[in-house]
């Protein structure tokens, strides 16, 4: 039995109202992946095939990438058609052949509502390897929990894995990659090999339902919660400092590590004081900064409150 939803602003009259519907109307934000569809890139574009590290780095929003044992590239690929939707993707490839691992991942922040609870992953990957798979990773009860892997084909196919969480979790990271069921190293990647990823998402529940699409600008600002690119100096030869605040767009999560580049210009140094010139000017969205020699024209700072 269905009911009906009348004079809504959200619905059509008339429009049926299932149990499952009535669930996702109560449940608000379902999806728990930040920049789950890569929309977000404020460190660089990485449309070109960019070498990967033996440690892991921050690309793509929220994403942080790594090869373990073999050699790879990390490309940020846009307008990819995936289960019959445009969307962009991350494409990550090995090359070199050896023993080893490719993965991306994200450290999830918001723990209290996962805790003692059934939690979905999902994600359409594209791979030539049967050992590409999605890992849910959380530490208090150490619980490692792989999705199905990949048939290796080198067509888009749905990983999704289910998972009942602790209720003493201080830690969930999710895994994405060419890689063992317990994210560890796998013998005989091959040079070509790959994996590449859409959709990835995270929810209550035990069933992996239809990505949550959210709008490039809410994409961004849950991003520069994290990380985020601000400043400007302009200095002329009078006077030899010159001082500017900036008001970053959002609260970020911590006071966060500050990196400034000079653009153009030379000699001198820039410095900044997270919140304000006073001692006591404490905030998570002010950053003081000030230029001490009048060769240095224009600077960019990089901030940064990733997990």
């Amino acid at each position: 039995m269905t009911t009906t939803i009348r004079g809504s602003d959200n619905f059509d009259s008339g429009t049926p109202v299932t149990a499952a519907l009535q669930k996702e109307l109560k449940s608000g934000r379902k999806n728990l992946i930040i920049n789950g569809d890569f929309q977000v890139t404020q460190r660089g574009a990485y449309t070109s095939a960019t070498t990967l590290t033996s440690t892991s780095v921050y690309y793509l929003d929220r994403f942080k990438s790594k090869c373990d044992g073999v050699t790879g590239t990390l490309t940020h690929k846009v307008d990819q058609t995936v289960n019959g939707k445009i969307t962009d993707t991350v494409l990550l490839s090995s090359t070199s052949t050896a023993t080893g691992r490719l993965e991306t991942l994200q450290m999830i922040e918001d723990l209290q509502q996962f805790k003692g609870q059934v939690t979905t992953f999902s994600a359409w990957v594209k791979s030539n390897n049967g050992n590409a798979r999605v890992i849910m990773h959380t530490d208090g009860s150490n619980v490692q929990t792989s999705s199905n892997s990949h048939t290796g084909g080198g067509a888009w196919e749905l990983l999704k894995g289910t998972v009942t969480n602790a209720t003493n979790i201080t830690n969930m990271n999710l895994y994405c990659g060419i890689q063992a069921a317990g994210t560890g190293n796998i013998a005989g990647v091959a040079s070509g090999d790959y994996f590449e990823i859409a959709f990835l998402q995270t929810e209550l529940g035990s069933t992996a339902t239809d990505f949550e699409h959210r709008s490039y600008g809410e994409e961004l600002a849950l991003c520069q919660r994290y990380f985020a690119l601000a400043g400007l100096i302009l200095a002329t030869s009078t006077p030899a400092r010159y001082h500017n605040n900036i008001n970053l767009p959002v609260d970020m999560r911590a006071n966060p590590t500050i990196v400034t580049t000079v653009d153009s210009g030379s000699g001198g140094s820039i410095y900044g004081t997270w919140g304000g010139p006073s001692s006591g000017d404490v905030s998570k969205r002010s950053f003081y900064q000030s230029a001490n020699h009048s060769a240095i024209s224009n600077s960019f700072s990089t901030f940064s409150a990733e997990l």
